[in-house]
């Protein structure tokens, strides 16, 4: 099941498969119940992220049925959409150049 979602988000998106298979090892380290559903706390957990207004905003656009549960699908999809927002990558490319003070192209946890 995971593959055959993971080749549809390729195709669609214009994902790499090591891509993919990061966003799948990702979202089974959020250990996804018999159901193959993620809660928002393993979302939080894994993800290192706080409970506020942002993370739950961030897991209700994943969350499309708004039953307080993810699919991995659901999960590839959302994610693998915002990764190819153009505005996205460059406040990737932005927020590392504010934390790499020292222009090692590094950022430490000093850094951030």
């Amino acid at each position: 099941m995971y593959m055959v979602e993971m080749a549809r988000i390729e195709s669609f998106f214009h994902i790499s498969s090591l891509e993919a298979i990061d966003f799948l090892d990702k979202f089974l380290s959020m250990n996804p119940d018999p159901s193959g559903r993620i809660s928002f706390d393993d979302f939080l957990g894994i993800l290192q992220l706080k409970a506020c207004a942002f993370s739950e905003e961030i897991f209700g656009f994943l969350d499309v049925e708004k039953n307080g549960s993810i699919t991995f699908k659901q999960f590839l999809f959302g994610s693998a959409h915002v990764m190819k927002q153009p505005l996205f990558q460059q406040a990737c490319e932005l927020a590392f150049a504010k934390c790499d003070v020292e222009g090692t192209n590094y950022c430490s946890e000093q850094e951030v």
